[in-house]
């Protein structure tokens, strides 16, 4: 089983004011040989600065572990549920070729062959076999066509998947590609283009040899050979038709799920394969068609494909989608022209409220292999598949796209808007993204009267270059929409709905950045809408009335920094589910109403920083589970909030800068009895106001209580089982912590400079990460020893625990290696023990930091244990106040040719040299080399701090039984 771990370190901010923070993910597995990932990031785009800004660390650690999700999810791309028939060999093949050229040149490699072929999946398949081997990498799907939205999201990928998180975003493409040189042309990567169509899409993304750091490999998969050739790629392998005995294989998974025909159908499954000409993609659909079917229903669909002509991949797909029933072909072409990349559950929402059963058509879409499922649950189809339905739609009317089931392409949907040519046929329209071909036009609502049957409409209103005449639509008595059941229109460019907009059909309203004043004029009775987004309309002062909306689930308003003011009426959403009210700066008070909202969930009233309080009868809301109160001026809790018996993750991050008195917030969470994740932080707690009973609250996970005025934590926090984060950070006048519970896995008491004494840490098993940089005096760390499971120990700026640290780290910890994970250690020292074998010392600033050495054997034949390697950083003395550096250990086996890096921010002391240790233990060190070998060990310079160099390094290679001699040196020789 995986196990993934991932410690959050927020570091106080350098003088500038500039803020650090790292995480660090380590992926281990209990079964086999285990895998090891540590990452960290180099470049933040967020600040978290010193004193001025503490109580905003609990949103930066909530996007922080959105983030960090994304590394803990980094895993094999997933190639085709059937077994990979064919594979290897391309696989063998195509690493040959990127393995080519030595490790110190970046290579291109194209990949080419029709559509269906296989590129795509023998793609996928190489890409998980080699990714491991580099710092960083990014496989971009679908670059045809996810072009058509936009260079800048693509390059936003590109960069968010080697730095291993959403590092900004960018809105013109030029500035994609001044990051994407500046931070990664150092780097050694892996990238994938998968359908590659034009020279231009590949030079904005990665524009050659030279954009990426030595040893890099990009491989590029087209359908055009020439496009390789101007690109002047490095190799290009062909990726041809599947063999018969192959095809045969694969159909027979699909048809029998087997590697072979039944008996009474060898015959009929090599007619079936003849005609597929070794195409996977057809032998997969095909498969899919004649899975459990007889005989005759097999001559059936032969005598169709005997009467396509050779080759014809798209006729020969479509007899997939002609076998279904007129529900599900209505569902597939929905799909294939408005729903890539939407989610599951959102599609069959709509589909639903179209009459047609969304679940029972999806499942047969899969089954049949005419969609796919990812892993966020999203839709996805092959291009080609994609490409048949748009084209059974456009011969509906080749030449009259008003004439057509569903309108998709900017042109046509513009053309017939324009020109008034709609018809009854037409039921979905899209007006996609901003096409500069299109000159810019004046539309009327009239255009959509002309298409009464529409029940499917996206309007994307901030990126093309199609405005509609306000005026003349709000008084035009043409009736609009009376069948449709998605609307969604994002920049909505009316100050209401018209009262011509008769949308009782409608489940799903998206007006997200709206120009909406007011919703809609008086009452709307919308008795089927289940989802009301309105969220970042600017001008929105008041929400409308919702009393005719009874089944409503979701209502979105986050960021409508203008709302002053929620309607009573929202008391009457007997089924709301989902409750955002994020960002809207302006509201004071929520409708007493809200305690009404007896299916309630979730609650999000964070960054309303006027409200003040909550409802009285909150305490009714007996399905909520998730309260957040970030940044609000909340400074009570009401007497009903102990009635929340569901509740289980609530957060209080008084906003900074109100000005009240010293007075703390009032809570209590008697009778929370669910509550597992709590957060109060900046609350101005003091002792006698964390309630002792904090006991009772035995479901609790993780406590935050950062930023607050106790000088120490009652007792009873040592019965909370289930515990695994607890922080008290930047407690200024905190001095001791009671006795921790065993179930811990983080600690994190950073910058609590009064904090004198720890409890005996002996007990904390589980303890991955414990952060203590800053406590000043604090002299001793009882148990550290013990925390044979940690992976990231800070100690940085604790001035009085030199001596203590210096004997625990390089003595005690040190000799029970073999038994433990890796571990990053951080601490204040000025030189590395005269015992490490090897060390070496520099005293340029520029000068590559990197040590050699032979792995050896002792006389007696020991084990090597692991191996200790350890950075002593200084600092300019024009710096000063705390800082931190992102850095990387890269250890390569010279003797192998094989490279292993490390990555970990670090946090830097502001008064002396800072130690960096790392600890690899021997399931980690035998992977990386053996004995006789030569290794270097060197440091890859972010110089994300500047100012800071390696002065020192060192490296102990530690034996089952060290000899004793070995630390009798006197501990102080080494401060």
């Amino acid at each position: 089983m995986d196990v993934s771990i991932a410690p959050i370190s927020l570091l106080p901010a350098p003088a500038e004011d500039r803020g650090s923070c790292s995480r660090r993910c380590s992926r281990s597995t209990t079964s086999s040989f285990p895998k090891l990932i540590e990452i960290s990031f180099p470049y933040c785009r967020w600040s978290l600065k010193l004193y001025k800004q503490l109580p905003y660390e609990a949103e930066l650690t909530k996007k922080i572990v959105k983030e960090v999700l994304t590394i803990v999810n980094m895993t094999h791309l997933d190639v085709a549920t059937y077994p990979k028939i064919g594979l290897d060999s391309h696989i063998e093949r195509i690493s040959c070729l990127l393995n080519g050229g030595g490790l110190d040149v970046v290579r291109i490699i194209g990949i080419y062959g029709s559509g269906g072929i296989g590129k795509t999946t023998i793609a996928k398949a190489v890409f998980n076999v080699m990714f491991k081997k580099f710092e960083g990498s990014s496989f971009l799907a679908n670059v045809r066509e996810n072009l058509r939205k936009g260079l800048a999201p693509i390059q936003n990928q590109l960069i968010s998947d080697i730095l291993k998180r959403n590092y900004i975003d960018m809105y013109c493409e030029e500035g994609g590609i001044t990051v994407i040189k500046k931070f990664l042309c150092s780097t050694r990567v892996l990238i994938v283009l998968d359908d590659v169509e034009k020279m231009e899409e590949f030079c904005k993304l990665v524009r050659g040899h030279d954009l990426f750091g030595p040893g890099s490999r990009i491989i590029l998969t087209t359908r055009d050979e020439e496009l390789l050739n101007r690109l002047a790629v490095d190799e290009k392998y062909r990726i041809g038709p599947m063999n018969k005995k192959e095809s045969l294989q694969l159909f027979s998974w699909l048809a029998f799920q087997q590697k072979h025909p039944l008996e009474g159908y060898v015959q009929l499954s090599n007619d079936v394969i003849d005609y597929a000409w070794g195409l996977p993609l057809a032998l997969v659909i095909l498969g899919s068609l004649l899975y459990k079917r007889s005989p005759v229903e097999w001559e059936s669909e032969l005598k169709k494909l005997r009467k396509i002509p050779n080759g014809q991949i798209l006729e020969i797909l479509r007899i997939s989608y002609e076998v279904l029933n007129v529900s599900t072909r209505t569902i597939f072409l929905d799909v294939s022209c408005f729903f890539i990349g939407k989610h599951r559950d959102f599609v069959i929402t709509i589909l639903d409220a179209c009459d047609l059963d969304g679940e029972a058509g999806i499942r047969l879409l899969t089954e049949r292999s005419l969609i796919t499922i990812d892993e966020e649950n999203k839709l996805s189809m092959h291009d080609l598949i994609q490409d048949m339905g748009k084209e059974i739609v456009r011969k509906q009317s080749p030449r009259k796209p008003g004439k057509r089931s569903r309108l998709w392409d900017l042109d046509d949907a513009a053309h017939v808007l324009i020109n008034l040519t709609g018809t009854n046929v037409v039921e979905g329209l899209k007006l996609g993204m901003f096409d500069d071909t299109l000159e810019e036009s004046l539309l009327t609502t009239t255009g959509f009267s002309k298409m009464p049957n529409l029940r499917l409409l996206e309007v994307n209103g901030f990126f093309n270059n199609i405005s509609f005449d306000g005026s003349h639509s709000l008084w035009k008595r043409d009736f609009c929409f009376r069948n449709l059941a998605w609307f969604s229109w994002k920049g909505f460019p009316f100050q209401y709905i018209p009262n011509n907009f008769h949308l009782e059909n409608l489940v799903i309203l998206d007006m997200q950045g709206s120009e909406l004043k007011e919703v809609w004029k008086g009452t709307k009775n919308l008795s089927k809408l289940k989802d009301l987004n309105l969220s970042q309309s600017s001008y929105l002062t008041h929400t409308p009335d919702f009393s005719g909306l009874p089944n409503l689930e979701k209502l979105i308003l986050n960021d409508c920094r203008r709302l002053v003011e929620v309607d009573e009426s929202i008391g009457h959403l007997k089924k709301l589910v989902n409750l955002d009210l994020q960002k809207c700066k302006r509201l004071r008070n929520l409708p007493s109403s809200v305690s009404k909202l007896a299916s309630l969930e979730t609650l999000d009233i964070s960054y309303c920083s006027k409200i003040e309080k909550l409802p009285e009868g909150i305490g009714n809301l007996k399905r909520l589970t998730v309260l957040d109160a970030r940044q609000t001026a909340i400074v009570e809790l009401p007497y009903s909030f102990g009635l929340l018996k569901n509740l289980t993750t609530y957060s209080h991050v008084w906003k900074y800068g109100l000005q009240y008195s010293d007075a703390p917030v009032s809570v209590s969470f008697y009778g929370c009895c669910s509550l597992k994740h709590l957060t109060l932080v900046h609350c101005k707690l003091r002792n006698d106001d964390i309630p002792d009973d904090f006991w009772m609250l035995n479901s609790l996970e993780s406590l935050d209580l950062s930023v607050n005025y106790f000088e120490r934590l009652p007792s009873s926090i040592g019965h909370l089982s289930k515990l695994e984060t607890l922080k008290v950070s930047n407690c200024m006048k905190l001095e001791t912590l009671p006795m921790l519970p065993s179930s811990l896995h983080s600690l994190n008491a950073s910058g609590c400079r009064k904090l004198k004494r720890l409890p005996n840490l002996s007990n904390l098993k589980h303890l991955t990460m414990l952060l203590l940089s800053c406590c000043e005096k604090l002299t001793q760390i009882e148990g550290l020893e013990f925390l044979k499971s940690a992976t990231t120990i800070q100690l940085s700026n604790c001035c009085n625990l030199k001596s203590f640290v210096n004997k625990r780290i390089f003595q005690d910890i040190s000799k029970d290696l073999g038994n433990r994970k890796i571990c990053d250690i951080c601490f204040g020292c000025n030189e590395i023990p005269k015992w490490f074998e090897f060390q070496s010392e520099t005293n340029s600033w520029i000068k590559p930091d990197s040590l050699s050495c032979k792995v050896t054997q002792l006389h007696n034949n020991e084990e090597i244990q692991g191996l200790v390697i350890c950075f002593i950083f200084t600092r300019s003395t024009t710096q000063w106040g705390p800082c931190s550096t992102n850095e990387a250990v890269t250890i390569v086996n010279e003797s192998k040719n094989f490279r292993w890096r490390h990555e970990n921010e670090i946090p830097i002391d502001h008064v002396e040299r800072t130690t960096w240790v790392i600890m690899i233990p021997n399931y980690v060190w035998k992977s990386i080399a053996g004995y006789g070998d030569t290794i270097n060990i060197s440091l890859d310079r972010n110089l994300t701090f500047s100012g800071i160099r390696v002065k020192k390094i060192g490296v102990q290679f530690f034996y089952a039984s060290q000899p004793e001699n070995v630390f009798e040196e006197n501990s102080e020789e080494s401060l």
